[in-house]
């Protein structure tokens, strides 16, 4: 990741933060979360510089992943879904949820685990994770502020980057029904 990107990380960490708890102190559903904080991922990416263009309820064999730029799976919560502990039952779901979503998408992608991260957020927490050879490393649940803001945009703005070669992608950047067929024809 460029200086540049972790600089723009460091920089939009606090308003992220900020805008993150905001979102999520109005409550709502998950799916109403889920749609104010892509939007503002987006916003934040463009002012990197990057298109952070998520793919939203990504069929894997476990369900839908929320969403998964490219090597990050990111799972959201109804806001006060995620608790201060990962001892409690609905942290330990989340977890499992998301290790699932991980092994899911390498293999759908042909990716190693390694190589993908996972975090699920609810707005006032994050809890990262990712496959350390045959075990796993999740970290207790960190409150959302202004360091555990940046360290998910570094993720997010290093992970984004590239897509995995496989049949899906291709068709849908090269597909029939895109812009780039239809003037090649």
């Amino acid at each position: 990741m460029s200086v540049e990107v972790e600089t723009i990380a460091a920089e939009q960490a606090r308003g992220v933060a900020e805008e993150l708890l905001r979102i999520a102190k109005r409550g709502g559903t998950e799916a109403d979360f889920r749609r104010e904080a892509a939007r503002l991922l987006e916003e934040t990416g463009a002012r990197a510089g990057l298109t952070i263009v998520p793919r939203d309820e990504f069929s894997v064999a476990r369900g839908r992943v929320d969403s998964v730029y490219n090597r990050l799976v990111l799972e959201y919560k109804r806001p006060g879904a995620i608790r201060e502990s990962n001892e409690g039952r609905s942290n330990r779901d989340v977890i499992q949820q998301v290790k699932g979503y991980i092994l899911d998408v390498g293999k759908r992608e042909r990716r190693e685990a390694h190589r993908l991260a996972g975090v699920a957020t609810d707005g006032f927490f994050f809890i990262f994770g990712r496959r350390v050879g045959e075990g796993w490393s999740v970290d207790e649940p960190a409150p959302v502020n202004p360091a555990s803001t940046e360290r998910f945009l570094r993720l997010l703005f290093s992970l984004s980057a590239g897509a995995a070669l496989v049949p899906e992608n291709l068709v849908e950047d090269f597909g029939p029904k895109t812009l780039r067929a239809q003037r090649a024809v």
